[in-house]
């Protein structure tokens, strides 16, 4: 027969959610070892508003591609658009380029 977990408190549901953003493990792993639900991550995560509905936004375990922080610099008047990945990808956009056709490309490497 299992007991049931007391409630958390808010800061300890916001310590959890940073714990498990930080730790770029999976949703799975992070809370066996912590002794929570997937589920009650989930609920945490979207009372915070990190991830919607559907369990988006997750950070990405060892080997897997996962987003990361870049500055923003002033743009050189007539420089294209490049983004580098860690891996050595290079992707160009020309000066003047759609952005619509640059959203729709954003949406494919997310997966969408």
């Amino acid at each position: 027969m299992s007991q049931k977990q007391e409630k958390r408190t808010k800061a300890e549901a916001d310590g959890l959610v940073a714990a498990y953003e930080g730790s770029g493990m999976t949703r799975r792993k992070f809370c066996a070892g912590v002794g929570m639900s997937p589920h009650t991550l989930d609920y945490y995560r979207r009372q915070r508003g990190r991830i919607g509905a559907a369990g988006a936004a997750r950070p990405a375990a060892a080997g897997e591609p996962r987003w990361v922080e870049v500055r923003a610099e002033e743009p050189r008047r007539g420089a294209p658009l490049a983004l580098v990945l860690s891996d050595g990808t290079r992707i160009e956009a020309p000066v003047g380029f759609d952005g619509e056709t640059l959203r729709r490309m954003l949406d494919v490497l997310r997966g969408r």
